[in-house]
């Protein structure tokens, strides 16, 4: 996945684009209604608010689990969730602490970030789904705002195992 860096900015600033200022709002969140149904229950609550019914892009490399989702915004928006579950060996089922997600807002070149690095998570049988408690990811400047993130995320049923071949 890539990954857009975003400008770093003193906190209570707002980020600055060729001396323009971008302020979050949260209709940037609203979101289309999911088009395919699947295994995934997430209920996303704070500035940006919505639930996510439809499976997500999961993929199993070396000693990590990656699950990944991008919905449509307002306009020219997109909302993404990216979770990164380090789990020591192959992935397997069972239950991790020290998860990194984040929740994602781009708009033109506007980039508004929620994030943690201490997410509880639990691996399903065939890395079918992952379950996250109730899990709250904290704004970085210049948005504002917690994010709290719960339930089920669907794996795709194509998901395999990625080894780094050396």
């Amino acid at each position: 996945m890539k990954i857009i860096a975003r400008p770093t900015v003193a906190p209570g600033s707002v980020a600055i684009d060729s001396g323009v200022a971008f302020q979050f709002r949260s209709e940037l969140c609203n979101v289309q209604p999911d088009t395919a149904k699947g295994s995934s229950a997430l209920a996303v609550k704070g500035p940006c608010t919505f639930d996510h019914a439809a499976d997500v892009k999961c993929t199993a490399v070396v000693d990590d689990l990656y699950a990944a989702l991008l919905r449509k915004g307002l306009g020219e928006a997109t909302v993404a969730i990216y979770f990164n579950i380090e789990t020591g060996s192959a992935p397997k089922p069972g239950e991790y602490k020290g998860g990194q997600m984040f929740l994602t807002v781009q708009d033109g070149h506007a980039y508004y970030h929620w994030g943690s690095d201490s997410v509880t998570a639990k691996i399903g049988p065939g890395l079918k789904y992952v379950d996250v408690p109730e899990t709250r990811l904290e704004a970085e400047p210049p948005n504002t705002g917690t994010e709290i993130i719960s339930g089920r995320f669907g794996c795709l049923p194509d998901l395999s195992f990625h080894p780094i071949v050396r």
